[in-house]
């Protein structure tokens, strides 16, 4: 495409200095070249942003992403980023809502206006925008402190240390390395709902476990207590635990059935998402 334009593309840039979760650094021609977000040239570089207000106000109206270009402490350019939320988002919202899902809050690093966008669409009531990695753990953090269980849903560089904070950490196939490294729970397929099926069946699980100890603790104790009063004879009481320890464990080996019940009872976890 450079080529077709015209465009000289030789990179004549010094080597270029990756700042994570804010942008890239390195020299052209001797000046300073920053390439990164409204903060990082704002804070770090000191470039002012205001020969692009009425793109930034464009972007903002677009729920686009963007990206700054400065070269010698000077605005050089403005990116636009098309980032479209995913097309199974909003039933994965609302998949999580009928399990028993109490709040759903979403962690961003992008800015204000491009998160109440995305926000608005999905009907998300609470969200946080222009936030760094750290700033999402720090959240994460504080969201455990009352006791409460968080998932933390992230498959980028910048959701790991949110990952690693989280009571649950989970990420996509198509998530960066480092991300499947320190997440809990890595969904094989890109798809959202697949979370929603594995929730389901952890709960069923669990219930499951719950009643099968129960059935055999009561069952059990009460041959135990038939015995020690003479009520039973001991070969029929031998019979009758084998006999339960067969059919709970035939109970354990019914398939789950992943699609969530209507009704779900209401669910403590609290559940946190990065970007959709």
């Amino acid at each position: 495409m450079a080529e077709r334009e015209g465009l000289d593309h030789k990179e004549e840039h010094a080597e270029p200095e990756f700042i994570l979760a804010h942008g890239i650094a390195s020299q052209l021609n001797g000046r300073r070249v920053l390439v990164g977000s409204r903060h990082f040239l704002q804070e770090h570089g000191g470039v002012s942003l205001d020969p692009a207000r009425e793109t930034m106000a464009l972007a903002a109206a677009q729920g686009s992403s963007l990206l700054f270009t400065a070269i010698g402490g000077e605005l050089a350019g403005v990116i636009l980023l098309e980032d479209p939320v995913r097309p199974d988002a909003s039933r994965f919202l609302d998949g999580l809502r009928q399990t028993g899902i109490r709040r759903i809050i979403m962690l961003t690093g992008d800015g204000e206006e491009s998160a109440a966008t995305v926000a608005r669409k999905l009907g998300i009531d609470e969200y946080h925008a222009q936030l760094l990695p750290e700033d999402k753990a720090r959240m994460v953090k504080a969201l455990r402190r009352p006791g409460r269980v968080v998932a933390m849903v992230g498959d980028g560089i910048n959701d790991t240390p949110a990952l690693s904070e989280a009571d649950i950490g989970i990420s996509l196939r198509s998530g960066a390395d480092l991300a499947h490294e320190v997440c809990d729970v890595l969904l094989t397929r890109n798809e959202l709902e697949d979370l929603i099926t594995a929730c389901t069946i952890g709960r069923r699980a669990i219930g499951r476990l719950r009643r099968n100890y129960a059935t055999v603790l009561g069952i059990n104790g009460a041959l135990m207590l038939t015995g020690l009063f003479g009520m039973m004879p001991p070969p029929v009481s031998a019979l009758l635990h084998n006999l339960v320890t067969v059919l709970v464990a035939a109970n354990s080996l019914r398939p789950l059935d992943g699609h969530p019940a209507h009704g779900a009872p209401p669910s403590q976890t609290l559940h946190t998402t990065g970007d959709l």
